[in-house]
């Protein structure tokens, strides 16, 4: 997926540039999204917070400064932050993968959501019906997304032998 970052890193550099065809940029990133990403969406989040560009449809005004991920990508030490969060526009329920756009000073970020539902449903046929499971694990061992959903955050103790096998493995 780093030739999508790329790609990405670029559109959002042309969005910034004077005189901006935001409109073909906005149809390339969708093209980009449907090759990628087809359930989910790609955007592009300026320095100062606001939506730059989305592959789902144009940009409305939207502030995401306070957002999290985006505080957190200010720290050129926390390049890529992967939480699950529910989207302001519409509800949606997703897993959220960010990355800090290259270069200094904060340039913004570069931004993909998935629906949960897609990862529960692949999920949901990859877990054995008896007694077995599947999940995708952060790090930290905070569960993204279970076989079967729950809306209450889960994490994994740093005790626990799935997350010393992480810390270990090469």
């Amino acid at each position: 997926q780093e030739a999508l970052l790329d790609a990405l890193a670029i559109i959002a550099d042309l969005a910034e540039a004077p005189g901006a065809d935001l409109p073909a940029l906005r149809r390339r990133l969708a093209e980009l999204n449907a090759g990628n990403l087809p359930r989910g969406n790609i955007g592009i989040i300026g320095a100062d917070g606001s939506l730059l560009l989305s592959s789902r449809a144009t940009p409305i005004p939207v502030d995401l400064a306070d957002r999290p991920y985006v505080q957190r990508l200010r720290d050129p030490a926390a390049p890529l932050q992967i939480e699950r969060l529910t989207l302001r526009a519409d509800g949606d329920d997703v897993v959220l993968i960010a990355r800090r756009r290259p270069g200094e000073p904060f340039r913004g970020v570069l931004a993909a959501t998935i629906p949960v539902e897609a990862f529960t449903g692949m999920f949901g046929r990859l877990a054995p019906p008896d007694r077995g499971a599947a999940s995708l694990v952060r790090e930290d061992g905070y569960i993204l997304v279970r076989h079967m959903d729950t809306a209450e955050p889960v994490v994994i103790g740093p005790q626990a032998p799935f997350r010393i096998a992480i810390a270990t493995a090469e």
